[in-house]
């Protein structure tokens, strides 16, 4: 095997560990940004519980993401919903807001 084979098999092999990568990174991100975003829907929670959960969750990667969905994440929906009916009920009684 000559040197260009061995360069290419590297290339192939560092290409493929960056994808692999990228798409852990998005399967992360995904329920990370989903969490933020409920964490700021939520009316009932005080900003210092929110800081401290934006904090633990920046700060160990996994763990406060599971514990979230595992705590809060059944309200998760209900909270998307009523936010959504809210802003439709908004874009109804004022319809230059639906844009």
């Amino acid at each position: 095997m000559g040197l260009y084979e061995v360069i290419m098999e590297v290339i192939i092999f560092f290409g493929a560990l960056f994808i692999v990568a990228t798409l852990i990174l998005l399967v992360y991100l995904m329920p990370l940004l989903w969490v933020i975003a409920d964490l700021m829907r939520d009316p009932s929670l005080s900003g210092w519980y929110q800081a401290l959960w934006i904090f633990f969750l920046l700060l160990v990667p996994l763990l406060p993401v599971l514990a979230y969905l595992i705590t809060r994440g059944s309200g998760m929906d209900d909270r998307k919903l009523a936010e959504h009916n809210e802003r439709r009920a908004r874009q109804m009684a004022d319809p230059s807001l639906s844009n």
